[in-house]
This record gives C-alpha cells, structure tokens and sequence, in this order.
C-alpha cells in the first residue's frame, strides 16, 4: 500500500478545492464557491466523468495491492486513518462549522464517532469477522443425493464506486437512487 502519512496527518489543512486522484491533484472542468456560514467563500473544483473515470481506474490499480494486503495492513491503514483525523481535529472543525453552520461540539461527536468507527472496523478486520467463514460438513448419507464439504468465505472483489448528484452549492450529497446498488461488495467486506 502507498503511504499519505505526509499529505494526511499535517495538523495545519488548509482545503485546496482541487480533487486528490492518483495521488495528484486536479482541477475539475469548472469550480464552483461554497457558502459559508461565515468568512470568505472558497472555489471548490467540479468533477465530471473524466474525473470519475479517471478516479475509478486508479482505485481499480490502487486494489491490486491492497486486495493482496494482510488482515494487520488494512486494520493498521484505517488506524493510520484515525489517527490523522484526531491529529486536524481543530481544523476540521473549524472549517466544518464554518462551511455547515453546525456547532463544534456536534462535529466533535461526529468526529469521535467516525475514529471510533474505523478503529472498531479495525478490530473487525484483526479478527476475520467480515469474512463470515462457513464450513458445513459433508453429508455423505444424506438422500437422495449425497452433499459434499461445503466452505464459503468473503474474498475482495475490487473498489466501489458511488455517485452522489449534488448540485455545486448543495452542502451535502444526495443518496444513490432508490433501487441502485454497487457494483462490488462495500468496502467494509474487503
């Protein structure tokens, strides 16, 4: 797995507007200016299917090695993950009660609920509980047909890509469609 230990964990985060894909940054085919409750507006760049496409297909390499990662990589890159969003605490919050309107100790909650998350799925992952093994013994008596051993286990397919269609100034994306579904399992069942 590639490390962004640099790019994640500087406590001084400013937002650039630009998209991270593939580990460059990207401006989008326009920008549009978000609203805050208070101080300046910033450009936010918008991301068309190119982006997407282009977001896709490096997710899609990115999995070859993360596919192939140990049970302690994953659990230690969501740990890294938590880890880096308690280390910009401050400054998350204060760009997300500037941009929602919300006050601090409500993302504060939002926030240790989200690094108690990854931390818990962490455990999950140490454990091999997503892989919900199943072995059923063989039956070699039963009737009319005779069953075999059976085993089942929850191997990675590969990334999942959800769209969200918010317009630019919308604060939060809307849900997927009613109906739709991923391609590929959720990421917690890698």
């Amino acid at each position: 797995m590639t490390s962004t230990a640099s790019t994640v964990s500087s406590p001084g985060f400013t937002p650039r507007g630009q998209h991270l894909i593939d580990g460059a940054w990207l401006a989008g085919s326009g920008t549009f200016l978000s609203e805050p409750t208070e101080g300046a507006a910033q450009a936010f760049a918008i991301g068309g299917r190119a982006e997407v496409d282009r977001a896709a297909a490096a997710a899609e390499r990115a999995f070859e090695s993360y596919g192939a990662s140990t049970r302690d990589e994953r659990a230690r890159f969501l740990e890294a993950i938590a880890t880096a969003i308690e280390a910009r605490g401050p400054a998350i919050t204060a760009i997300g009660s500037r941009e929602t309107g919300l006050p601090a100790a409500r993302l504060e909650g939002e926030r240790g609920r989200t690094v108690g998350q990854l931390r818990l799925f962490a455990g999950h992952i140490r454990a091999g509980d997503y892989l919900d093994r199943r072995q059923d013994a063989a039956l070699p008596d039963r009737a009319p047909l005779p069953r075999p051993e059976l085993r089942m286990i929850q191997r990675p397919l590969g990334p999942v890509a959800w769209p969200c269609s918010a317009p630019p100034t919308s604060r939060s994306p809307s849900p997927p469609p009613a109906g739709t579904r991923p391609r590929r399992s959720p990421p917690a069942a890698r």
